[in-house]
Order: C-alpha cells, then structure tokens, then sequence
C-alpha cells in the first residue's frame, strides 16, 4: 500500500478501559462524517496495516473512541499507542469547483486571472492564521495566499487551479530585477 493513496486521519492517543478500546485525536474538519467508519489503516514499522473496527463512537472533543478486532486490552493498545492512522483516499467527500484538498492540488497548474500561467503547485504550507501555495516557475518561486476569494475554480480533468491574487503579488516573485528596468 502507498502512503499517497491514503490520508492522515488522526493519532491513537491512549487506551480506554481494559477492554482495548483507544481514543484517537483527529486530524479532520467534520468528524461525524466518519460514525460509520468500517476500517482503519495504522501506521506500523512504516506499513499501512488494515485493521476492521468493531465499534467506533465520534467524541465531542474532536477524537474519536474505537474497538478494532486485534486489540482485545489494554497492553495490546500500548503496542500501537502514538500510532498514526490513514482513510483511503476514496473516503474524502467530492468537493466543489471551488474547494480542494491540500493534497490533490500539488502537480496542478496555477493560472492568475490577470498574469495567466504562473507556474506548478509544489505544496501546501500550512500556518494557523494563513495557508499558503508555494508555486514554482522555472527557479523561481511564489507564494500564493489560500484564501477563499483568491480561488476562483479547481479544475481537476485540466489539472488546474485558476486564482485571482491581489495585485502585485505574483509581479513581486516572478519578475526579477533585470525585467523591471
């Protein structure tokens, strides 16, 4: 299994009870999305290891307590405590054109409303207060705010992401000196 056909769901935190139970941290924005959850996928000596839950219950404090087949007490949990778990990436809900994941832009192609092709999505840098795309263009390079009115439209079959940044940014990272005089 390839860690790119997957997502980051959240971390195994500490044991519940003695009956096996754990309580994992979760990394995703609406987490009752996932009571039904049938699977998860650990992250163990850098394998994915599917493993079928029994009993999954979505906490109010953004984690989650389950019951997998293989772990039956509490010593068992210490063995995959601080673990990480996956989704297949098939279990992320279909998004507007105007909504992306992280993931699936990098490769895209960035196109400005007014400065037409500025380059390739390389990744996502993500900071509490501010997201930015770093894209590349040859050796250089532009950041570009993630902010919702700067997305104009995702286009996946293109493998394009069209923005309208704010004037001067994307000038003051691609123009070099030489051009401007």
């Amino acid at each position: 299994m390839q860690h790119n056909d997957y997502y980051y769901f959240g971390k195994i935190i500490k044991s519940k009870g003695f009956e096996g139970q754990f309580i994992v941290g979760l990394e995703v924005d609406k987490p009752d999305n996932y009571k039904s959850l049938t699977e998860i996928y650990i992250e163990q000596n850098r394998e994915l290891v599917k493993h079928n839950i029994e009993k999954i219950e979505v906490n109010k404090n953004n984690t989650a307590t389950i019951q997998i087949n293989q772990i039956k007490n509490a010593d068992d949990v210490r063995t995959i405590q601080h673990c990480d778990i996956y989704l297949p990436l098939t279990l992320l809900p279909k998004l507007n054109e105007k909504r992306f994941y992280f993931h699936e832009i990098v490769g895209y192609a960035v196109i400005d409303k007014n400065y037409g092709e500025v380059g390739i999505a390389k990744e996502v840098i993500e900071h509490p207060h501010q997201n930015l795309l770093l894209v590349k263009n040859g050796f250089r390079e532009a950041l570009v705010p993630l902010w919702e009115n700067v997305i104009a439209k995702v286009d996946r079959t293109e493998k394009k992401l069209f923005v309208n940044t704010p004037e001067g940014i994307i000038e003051s990272y691609l123009t070099s000196e030489d051009e401007e005089e």
